[in-house]
């Protein structure tokens, strides 16, 4: 029996200057639409293709046609229709069954006191008939009509005294609501313009304009000379990413892998071993040895997003390897109430509940909170006695002590237990052929992993452009594992000889950050200035036990478990 134990103390300071300039950048969107509603989209295109950008403009003229978002895909019965007088002219009601916007086109009319509005995808089912008219509603609009197309669409028609009113079209989940003003003027313009304003909410989407693993400030993405990848939350949600490895499959340049099943790694870029950060943190000093790093397990109910900073750049964090850092930015709590519980349930086994809540906890919103939690069991795919178990909770709390003052603390527990899983072995040119399912080491190896990170964050602004963040993490990690190590394999016979081993292994880490972030100008151009200053102390204290004097035979093909007595070897837990 041979012990071996490992001790380190790894200091690292950094400082850092950072000098982003940028230009800003005025992006216009130019669409020039036909005013006959026969032309064709090929024939729009050409017409585009020939002209100018310099020539073109944007719009607003009644004669021009005016398609909103998010076409409805199915027919909406308008039951009704309401008219009233306000302060600027008429407000129309179309009231709807559905759920679905309605969507709306505004139509050239050769008669100039007319401003025609036709609703898609609708169809008349009023009480009083198949056509809705009122003359006079409102001084300087003489008539509004509603009537059916064809088997699909509805038209508006409001006609003013003198010339065609003005409109803003407000969508609604059910109704579409017409808010018109009539023209008053006598003498106006021929073309004179109508100008249409939507108001509608905007879907969430995948897309994440800024990042801050960059430059250590929230820069916009198209601003930072630096490959950068974001997975947002959305991804996460609509995917049921239930682990680290599911998530990063989205990003270009990473690849996951296993140590022996215990956590997980991942290179980047062909650069093994990349570093996590969590929220700008790294848990160890170094990466050279794999023993000096937290091992990853990382949870992903209370992440935001994920960041991944590809190529040399990632030298903002320290000394690491030129493939890139992975950065994992976790929820923070949100002044409106929200409360969110999931279950999932799926093969072998699967069970995992988790809560995701958050809200003030005065009513000034001066003290904030968000709580995430989950339970997860399952069996593994191989033949271990031992389930996959993990238990995570992570409460955050936030102080607003002023106006320009900010505090947040928060603390993350993982106790995370697996099977010990030791692979395959190599025969011949691949692998040796037997079930996926059948182990090499013993059913009761196992592998716990208790991780606890706590810290705080204080942000404080001197000014609109100036501010101070001021940053604290301890985090620490207890390992104990008990494994049967292959050591040499006969293929004539296929015994495999394995040494029974055990693992303690404690590594706690303290980080220190603070940062000055400022915003200045110099003529046209923008600057924004980080200069900081970290501190990362990491202890490791790595106790591991094998017996190779007494080494546990096992044939691969023909298997028998438990054969041997283990109790040589002590389970080591943390003192």
């Amino acid at each position: 029996m041979k012990p071996i134990k490992y001790s380190f103390h790894l200091v690292q300071l950094t400082t850092i200057v950072i000098v982003a300039a940028t230009k800003p950048v005025v992006a216009e969107e130019l669409n020039k639409l036909s005013a006959h509603r026969d032309l064709s989209s090929s024939q729009i295109s050409n017409h585009l293709n020939n002209q100018q950008v310099s020539d073109l403009k944007i719009s607003t003229s009644a004669k021009d046609l005016l398609v909103q978002n998010n076409p409805s895909q199915e027919v909406v019965e308008v039951t009704g229709v309401q008219i009233s007088q306000t302060e600027r002219g008429l407000e129309i009601i179309l009231e709807t069954t559905g759920e679905e916007q309605l969507s709306s086109l505004i139509l050239p009319e050769e008669n100039k006191n007319n401003l025609v509005i036709e609703i898609l995808d609708t169809v008349l089912a009023l009480p009083t008939g198949d056509e809705f008219r009122e003359t006079n509603p409102v001084e300087g609009i003489t008539e509004v009509r509603v009537t059916q197309v064809d088997a699909t669409s509805i038209r508006v028609t409001i006609t003013g005294e003198n010339n065609a009113p003005s409109a803003e079209v407000i969508l609604s989940d059910r109704n579409l609501v017409l808010e018109v003003t009539p023209e008053v003027t006598a003498e106006t313009e021929i073309d004179e313009e109508i100008e249409i304003i939507v108001t509608a909410e905007g879907e969430e989407d995948y897309f994440v304009p800024d990042a801050s693993t960059a430059t250590r400030t929230d820069t916009q993405l198209l601003n930072v000379p630096q490959s950068i990848q974001v997975v947002p939350q959305e991804v996460l949600e609509d995917q049921q990413v239930t682990s680290l490895d599911e998530a990063l499959r989205n990003v270009s340049g990473v690849v996951g892998g296993t140590t022996e099943g215990t956590s997980f790694r991942f290179a980047i870029r062909g650069f093994e071993r990349a570093i996590i950060l969590r929220d700008g943190f790294r848990l160890s000093a170094s990466d050279n040895l794999a023993r000096s790093g937290f091992q990853n397990l990382s949870e992903v109910a209370n992440l935001e997003r994920i960041e991944v900073l590809k190529g040399p750049a990632s030298i903002l964090y320290g000394e690491l390897n030129p493939g890139g850092v992975i950065n994992l930015v976790t929820k923070k709590p949100l002044a409106e109430p929200f409360y969110e519980a999931e279950l999932a349930i799926g093969n072998r086994d699967f069970f995992e509940p988790r809560i995701d809540f958050s809200g003030p906890l005065t009513s000034d919103n001066s003290l904030l909170y968000r709580l995430n939690a989950l339970y997860q069991n399952q069996d593994d795919f191989r033949d271990f006695e031992q389930n996959i178990e993990r238990f995570f909770i992570s409460p955050v709390l936030t102080w607003n002590i002023g106006e320009r003052t900010e505090l947040r603390v928060e603390l993350e527990y993982l106790d995370d237990e697996r099977p010990y899983d030791t692979g395959l072995i190599a025969f011949g040119e691949g692998v040796i052929d037997i079930p996926r399912d059948r182990i090499l080491n013993e059913p009761g190896d196992f592998n716990q992993t208790e991780t606890l990170i706590t810290g705080y964050t204080l942000n404080h602004r001197f000014s609109e452009n100036w501010q101070l963040r001021n940053r604290f993490q301890y985090a620490r990690q207890d390992r104990d594992g008990v494994v049967a190590i292959p050591i040499m394999f006969d293929e004539a016979t296929g015994n495999l000889l394995r040494a029974d081993s055990s693992v303690n292994d404690f590594r706690e880490n303290y980080a220190l950050q603070t940062n000055v972030v400022g915003e200045f100008a110099t003529g046209s151009i923008e600057h924004k200035l980080l200069f900081g200053v970290d501190f990362s102390e990491t202890n490791v204290d790595l106790l591991t036990e094998v017996n190779i004097s007494q080494p546990l035979p096992l044939n691969v093909f023909d298997p028998v478990y438990d054969a041997f007595p283990r109790d040589v070897i002590p389970i080591l837990k943390s003192s």
